[in-house]
């Protein structure tokens, strides 16, 4: 009886503690998220700080990040030597003044990227993550269509690896035509984390999407986001 009435009050001390660290985490959310919309500097200044945050851990545990620039093109080819796999990748910055030129910007990106070879890809950051592997068809000054995530789990398999990496995407990825999972895209992924890993056109992509089906990609497909769903594309060699 006395162990019982002793375990009800450790239960109770423990749920109130946890009630009341939970309303100072909301209230701590809150007032960032305040002191965050109130003023553009100082959004600047906390996102500079994480970001420097960010920098030190990635050169601590050795893996890269993107830019602090919220303007950027990026393009990358997988090249071989010496048997050897690894990304040739260029950062490009434009201004908003470039944007509204749309005709000069996809020339400009179509330039950048007219010696990659069949894995390439480009990624242009604005609002969002605009994705492609080959060929760049988005009109540059028109909104994103974001889509629902229609994927539950990604994981990354290689045969020379103990065990998977999970792939998480973040939201700003999932844009209608959006061309993800290329093997330049995870040759991507995995030198921007900072599991250690093994890459090579032997990998396999395990994923699980929302209604429950499991599909593998191989280094000869990936993903196209559509409106409502996904499709899954085959590169003709």
């Amino acid at each position: 009886m006395i162990s019982g009435e002793i375990c009800g009050i450790y239960i109770s001390i423990i749920t109130t503690v946890v009630s009341h660290f939970t309303k100072i985490l909301c209230k701590a959310d809150d007032t960032y998220r305040y002191v965050y919309n109130s003023d553009p500097t100082i959004a600047y200044w906390l996102d500079f700080s994480k970001y420097c945050f960010l920098y030190f851990h990635s050169v601590f545990f050795q893996y890269y990040i993107e830019p602090f620039e919220p303007n950027w093109i990026y393009i990358a080819v997988l090249c071989e030597k010496c048997d050897y796999l690894f990304l040739d990748e260029k950062y490009h910055y434009y201004t908003d003044k470039e944007v509204k030129h749309d005709l000069c910007m996809k020339y400009n990106i179509q330039k950048k990227s007219e010696h990659s070879q069949e894995d390439g890809f480009f990624l242009v950051n604005r609002d969002a993550y605009i994705i492609s592997r080959r060929t760049f068809t988005h009109n540059i000054t028109d909104p994103p269509v974001f889509v629902k995530n229609p994927f539950l789990q990604i994981s990354y398999v290689h045969p020379d690896m103990n065990s998977s990496i999970d792939i998480h995407l973040p939201n700003k990825y999932f844009i209608e035509n959006n061309e993800l999972l290329s093997a330049c895209f995870i040759a991507k992924y995995l030198k921007y984390q900072e599991l250690p890993f093994d890459f090579s056109m032997q990998y396999k992509i395990n994923i699980m999407d929302d209604d429950i089906n499991t599909i593998t990609l191989t280094a000869d497909s990936f993903i196209r986001l559509l409106e409502k769903g996904y499709e899954i594309v085959t590169i003709k060699k």
